[in-house]
């Protein structure tokens, strides 16, 4: 994870491919969202579901998101995070500009803030702190 961060440094004409690479790692490592799975799968249960990332997931989410690698990546390439199970994702200064988070679960995100979430593509299935969907316009029931 940490190499793909540092091509993108290196060789920023080489970001958007590290971008897809890392976005691809996090869409097939991180959980689906109970009942969101792509392509019918099993979803896991509540009860089987991680507080946190796994080590590697949140390696390669700060990567994608940290504002200084997002400013080599082209503007089209849109991060993918909907229908994935992200609660408690370090989300600190992350640049979450244009990305999908429709059917994500970001609960218990720490530095989660109003300013990043609508920034973001969301719907009304995206589950937020209650403070955030206040914040973002969206219902708490």
């Amino acid at each position: 994870m940490l190499a793909l961060e540092q091509v993108v440094q290196d060789a920023p004409e080489q970001a958007t491919h590290a971008a897809q690479v890392l976005g691809h790692f996090v869409r097939d490592r991180a959980p689906p969202r109970p009942g969101y799975a792509p392509d019918g799968e099993p979803t896991p249960t509540d009860t089987s579901l991680p507080t946190i990332p796994e080590a590697d997931v949140q390696v390669a989410l700060t990567s994608l998101t940290r504002p200084k690698s997002r400013a080599h990546v082209d503007q089209s390439e849109m991060l993918s995070f909907a229908t994935l199970y992200l609660a408690g994702a370090r989300l600190f200064g992350a640049d979450l500009t244009r990305a999908d988070l429709s059917w994500a679960n970001l609960t218990d995100v720490p530095g989660l803030t109003p300013e990043q979430v609508r920034s973001a593509r969301i719907n009304a299935e995206t589950v937020l702190p209650p403070n955030i969907r206040t914040a973002v316009g969206l219902s708490t029931t």
